[in-house]
């Protein structure tokens, strides 16, 4: 919203308006002694599956693109322009889903978006969740994914996939 960029106030609740972006994944409350550390793991396990991975204004400043990571989808809200007073359901005007690039022995997770030139990109990992870390080595078909989406022929096309077979150390 327009206004003092220091006071901020909520344009819209995502899961007020039929947005599903997963259930929080708290187990616990901060620990009082902020030296000691924080091992909350249903947060930890539940980063870049769970909310809002991008969001995008369109060039006309009317519509809000938003990739949901839970639903792994892409919303467009239509915020107005100029904004409206309120936002509701009625006002998410698209959904799609984004496609899995079917990776064996992976998992799919979409997160990114870039509206460039009229073209709307969408990219993900497809990571391994359940190789542990003894074996963090294993990248086998880890891969990026990239894939440009025509809102016109709600047609997603794959523009780019890359390996994730980079070594890093702890």
């Amino acid at each position: 919203k327009t206004g003092n960029p220091y006071n901020p106030s909520l344009l819209v609740n995502v899961s007020s308006i039929g947005i599903n972006v997963g259930t929080d994944p708290r187990t616990g409350s901060l620990p009082a002694d902020a030296s000691a550390p924080n091992t909350d793991d249903g947060v930890f396990a539940n980063v870049g599956k769970m909310g809002i991975g991008s969001i995008e204004l369109s060039d006309d400043g009317r519509d809000l693109y938003i990739v949901n990571m839970y639903e792994k989808k892409l919303h467009r809200i239509n915020i107005g322009n100029p904004l409206k007073s309120s936002i509701t359901a009625a006002d998410v005007t698209g959904n799609w889903t984004i496609p899995n690039p079917g990776i064996a022995g992976t998992e799919w997770h979409p997160m990114a978006l870039k509206i460039h030139d009229h073209k709307f990109y969408i990219g993900g990992v497809c990571v391994k969740e359940t190789t542990g870390l003894h074996n963090i080595a294993d990248t086998a078909n880890m891969r990026g994914v990239v894939y440009e989406f025509n809102p016109a022929t709600n047609a997603f096309t794959e523009v780019l996939r890359f390996p994730l077979t980079h070594r890093k150390g702890y």
